[in-house]
């Protein structure tokens, strides 16, 4: 027979479960309550790692995409380069190339030893390594620095001579020589430019050469074929700079007797250059404004415009922002061929163009006398490089004119530049002016000044010409590249000076 039950108990023991399923419970909560704090603290971290990852992945995007747009950028300015520009890698092998270098040097160059493209494709070599003579005749400065940040070096080449076989007048055409890291820069950009019909106004010093930098604009646009005109605002007087701009009809003015196309005419289809406009008087400058504004010209005393189509350039040895502020200089007008401004900066911020520009101007100064090819010697090269050259290009053209008179056959010395002072030579040995001819006169006089030592030797050279063309006039103006009448007219000089007649 079973116990009886105690009531009492069994309550007891029915609450105790009851509180210990409720505890119970209450943790169950409590770390279920924890686990969805964890879960959502989770997925907030693994939230942000994805906005992070995203945000990183932008960037890097972003990133990549600023050094793409940066490397087209810079493969544009290396493609419009008129220098070539080879980068070799850690081997000596040629990594890039632009397409400068590959017509200077031909293909192949990528993948090519440096060395063995030099013994390939190089006749001669500077012994200071300055220059590089091709196969072909055409002669090439040389500049090499290191890559910066990984093995490597640049090799920057750039044609300083013309072929041989090129006729005179072209091999004495002017054209920019840029080996200076600014001045490529700065040819680049005007190649950039000259593709356009934008205006350009070219700043810098006297000197420095902003006519020759027109020049390189004009043949780099599709108007290369056609008249470029250059007039010089500061060598003509006012009164006579309008018409010669602007031209004039029959009887506009007393001695008009007959029309006369104006540089505005002259220049129709291709460049019209206008050198030193800050000299312009205001009464002028507003007339150009005009013509620029409604590309149409009317000459003096003329009821007819006539429409043009031409692209202008203008170049300033002022600051013509300052000129404006001064009032002497018209604002509309600044601003109207200010569409780009080109700094040409004076020699002596680019001394890399120094020597490869040195080496131009004197080969054309002994050529134009008749001579071979003479190199600078390494003094020289250092005391050009030395020089402040507060005349700019000009400066240094006379200094190698001077040079190729004066230099006595294998090198051009110190002396010979005359730098200190630009002094009068007091003597030239008989040996720096040969005789050509037995009774003529064998060396100048002690006291003869430069000039005249200039043009002994160019009666010197019509002399032998003359010789060895039997005194044919024609066929010696063609072989000088000169005029007939050029020719008579220094054959008239040399009889004034005591040479003898040729018949």
């Amino acid at each position: 027979m079973s116990a009886p039950s105690n009531p009492a108990l069994s309550a007891a023991t029915t609450t105790a479960d009851a509180d210990r399923l409720r505890q119970e419970q209450l943790r169950l909560a409590q770390v279920s309550a924890r686990l969805e704090d964890s879960e959502q603290l989770l997925a907030l971290q693994v939230q942000r790692l994805h906005a992070e990852l995203a945000g990183s992945r932008e960037a890097r995007a972003r990133e990549q995409a600023e050094k793409a747009r940066l490397a087209d950028r810079l493969q544009s300015v290396l493609d419009l380069l008129p220098a070539g520009v080879i980068v070799l890698d850690g081997r000596g092998r040629v990594a890039e190339a632009n397409p400068a270098a590959h017509r200077l040097l031909g293909e192949p160059l990528l993948g090519e030893l440096w060395r063995d493209l030099v013994q390939q494709r190089f006749a001669e070599a500077a012994a200071d390594g300055q220059w590089l003579q091709l196969n072909s005749g055409l002669r090439v400065s040389l500049a090499t620095c290191p890559l910066a940040g990984e093995p490597g070096q640049l090799v920057l080449l750039n044609a300083i001579e013309a072929l041989r076989r090129l006729p005179a007048r072209a091999l004495e055409a002017d054209a920019p020589v840029a080996c200076e890291p600014s001045s490529v820069q700065l040819l680049a950009l005007a190649a950039r430019i000259a593709r356009s019909e934008a205006t350009v106004l070219i700043c810098g010093e006297s000197g420095t050469g902003k006519e020759v930098l027109a020049r390189y604009i004009h043949q780099q646009s599709a108007r290369a074929a056609q008249p470029f005109v250059a007039i010089n605002c500061a060598a003509i007087p006012e009164s006579m700079l309008e018409g010669m701009l602007f031209g004039h009809e029959k009887g506009a003015f007393t001695g008009a007797l007959s029309s006369q196309p104006g540089k505005f005419e002259q220049a129709n289809g291709g460049t019209l250059l206008l050198d030193e406009i800050s000299e312009m008087s205001p009464a002028l400058q507003a007339k150009l404004l005009r013509v620029l504004q409604e590309r149409e010209v009317e000459r003096i005393g003329g009821r007819r415009p006539v429409s043009l189509d031409l692209r202008v350039l203008a170049t300033s040895n002022r600051d013509l922002q300052a000129e404006v502020a001064a009032g002497r200089f018209r604002e509309d007008l600044y601003y109207r061929l200010a569409v780009f401004v080109l700094q040409w900066q004076p020699l002596r911020q680019r001394p890399g163009d120094i020597l490869p520009l040195a080496a131009q101007l004197l080969q054309r100064h002994v050529r134009r006398l008749g001579q071979a090819d003479v190199p600078l010697s390494a003094a020289a090269r250092e005391a050009l490089l030395r020089h402040d050259w507060p005349g700019n290009v000009r400066e240094l053209d006379n200094a190698l004119q001077r040079a190729a008179v004066l230099q006595q056959g294998g090198e051009v010395q110190v002396a010979d530049l005359c730098l200190q002072g630009l002094p009068v030579v007091e003597t030239l040995a008989c040996a720096a002016v040969p005789s050509v001819q037995a009774g003529q006169p064998r060396c100048l006089p002690a006291d003869v000044p430069l000039g005249d030592g200039v043009r002994q030797r160019e009666f010197e050279l019509i002399a032998q010409v003359m010789r060895e063309l039997d005194g044919r006039r024609a066929e010696v103006a063609r072989r000088l590249d000169i005029s007939p009448r050029t020719l008579r007219y220094k054959l008239a000089q040399m009889r004034e000076a005591g040479w003898p007649e040729f018949n």
